[in-house]
């Protein structure tokens, strides 16, 4: 089993929830990836955005994808 993930802080506002979200889900199925977001509100004003990248590690190749889509959702959420 692969396991990646990030965690990102966001605005809790809903226009940063829809960017962040749809950007993340963009990048996720373009490596092949099942996108696997939860959200966690750490106050009034701000909220936890966490992503984990789960796949296989014996598929050929896995290993270096979930890579370039770790390091492309990096990018997206800056």
């Amino acid at each position: 089993c692969g396991l990646l993930w990030l965690c990102h802080v966001l605005p809790f506002r809903g226009t940063d929830i829809e960017r962040a979200s749809g950007a993340c889900k963009a990048v996720i199925r373009e490596h092949g990836f099942e996108p696997n977001l939860a959200f966690l509100n750490i106050s009034d004003r701000a909220l936890r955005l966490f992503v984990a990248l789960v796949y296989d590690r014996d598929q050929p190749g896995a290993d270096e994808r979930a890579l370039a889509c770790e390091e492309r959702l990096a990018l997206a959420l800056e």
